[in-house]
Order: structure tokens, then sequence, then C-alpha cells
């Protein structure tokens, strides 16, 4: 006897392949005390540094060693997990008036561009770490000399300890890690506008 599959019926959610894939999640820092800044700031996507350009989560067990798990995966390329969030951490900051996407038709006084330099599981005897470093540029979007219109070049770079030696654990820390750059790169672009802003106004 035939047994149909009615249209109303439950589809699995994924298929069994034995792949898990990780995302970040952590509560953005509180920025308190910090004046609100009448500026809009434009995210770009975020570049990846080649050896981590991949949703495979990379790890490094010797000097001069990088290996890539195969049933272990990050649900997004790297370079789109940082950049997303990040941009919805300076949303949710309340520091800035607005801050948009390349496709919007809102047209910033600022733009970010950003790379993913390290992001991985470093593999330390002692203790696993979740390793996450990055590069900013903060220009201005106004029509000068393109020497004079990068404002801000930095990079970023935390560890964190992972509490266990498995890819839960290194998807907690590098949350954690995240958390980190995240604050760290909002409080250095609101200090850098900050003081451009005095510098226009002449004070």
């Amino acid at each position: 006897m035939l047994t149909f599959c009615c249209a109303g019926c439950a589809a699995p959610r994924h298929l069994d392949d034995g792949i898990k894939s990780y995302f970040l999640e952590y509560e953005p820092s509180a920025f308190c005390d910090y004046p609100l800044l009448p500026v809009v700031i434009g995210i770009s996507p975020f570049s990846v540094a080649p050896a981590y350009d991949t949703n495979r989560i990379i790890y490094r067990e010797g000097a001069f060693e990088r290996q890539a798990y195969f049933y272990h995966r990050w649900q997004v390329n790297p370079g789109g997990l940082v950049g997303t969030l990040l941009a919805r951490d300076m949303k949710n900051s309340g520091l800035f008036a607005g801050v948009v996407s390349p496709d919007s038709r809102i047209v910033p006084d600022y733009r970010i561009e950003g790379s993913v330099e390290e992001f991985l599981e470093w593999d330390r005897e002692e203790q696993w770490e979740a390793r996450l470093s990055i590069n900013i540029v903060l220009m201005t979007e106004q029509k000068t000399a393109v020497r004079n219109r990068v404002l801000l070049q930095k990079g970023f770079s935390v560890s964190k300890p992972c509490t266990k030696r498995t890819p839960e654990a290194l998807a907690a820390a590098m949350s954690q890690a995240m958390v980190e750059v995240s604050h760290l790169v909002i409080d250095e672009v609101h200090r850098t506008l900050s003081a451009e802003s005095a510098r226009r106004s002449g004070g």
C-alpha cells in the first residue's frame, strides 16, 4: 500500500546530516552618560581574511597550523556575522541619530568599512580560546580629498577562554569576544566623531 504525505503534514526542521550550525548570542553593552551625536553612520559589508572566509569553524592546534571542522560550522560567514552584529549594537546603543546599511536611501554622514582578520578557536595546551580580530576604517562622506576622509583606522583584537573543549563552548566564548570588540569599536567611533564635531564647531 502506498502512503502519501499531505501538504499540511509537518516537514522536518532540518536534514539529519550531522552538521551543527552556531551563531553568536549576547546582550549588547550599555553606554551610560554618552551624549547623542546627530550623525548618520553607514556600515559597509565586512571583508574576511582568506583563511577565515568560510562557514566552517577554523581551529589552531599548533604553530603555523589551521584546520577546519566538518560537522561544526558558523551559520553565517564571519564577515556577515561580525558586520551585522556590530551594526545592530550601534543602532541599539542610542549614541547616533542613525545607523544604515549600504542599500539604504538615507545618505550617511560617515561610513565604516571593516575586515575580519581572525575568527578562530585557538587550542592552547592549558585551555581553548576564542580569538576575534578586526580592523575598521571610519571615513567622512563629505566630498574632499581621500587622504582627508579617513578619520580613524584601527585594529581590535580580543581573546576569551572557553569553559570546555567543545564547539558549543567556543560559540559562547566568541560571543563574549564580540561583546568586547563591539563595545571597543563603538566607544572609539563615538570619541572620534565627538572630537570631529568639536573641531568643526571650533570648540
